[in-house]
């Protein structure tokens, strides 16, 4: 995973992290920990890489969406891949939960 500041497309005052192609259990926690560093400011995921994701990952990003959502700050999957909305997808939700 890779963080850029204020480069995101359509997101010019927000930070950026790149989501990397397997999103699995044991990326879950290195996320989160990237997540962690990254609150307070408006942030964007780019999931355009992602090739596969797993249920614990899209937990800590959506754990991540609701408490940005609590904080008013912007939270957004930027360019999600056909696969992540397809793993979204089979277990009950949508990139529309996110935002």
């Amino acid at each position: 995973m890779t963080k850029r500041q204020a480069s995101a497309p359509d997101d010019l005052d927000s930070s950026w992290i790149e989501l990397p192609p397997s999103l699995d259990i044991a990326s879950a926690g290195p996320l989160a920990v990237q997540l962690r560093a990254q609150k307070g400011t408006p942030l964007a995921i780019d999931a355009s890489m992602v090739e596969r994701a797993g249920t614990q990952a899209i937990q800590v990003l959506l754990a991540a969406s609701k408490t940005w959502q609590a904080d008013n700050l912007e939270f957004k999957i930027a360019q999600p891949s056909k696969p992540f909305v397809t793993s979204l997808e089979l277990i009950g939700l949508s990139i529309d939960d996110f935002h």
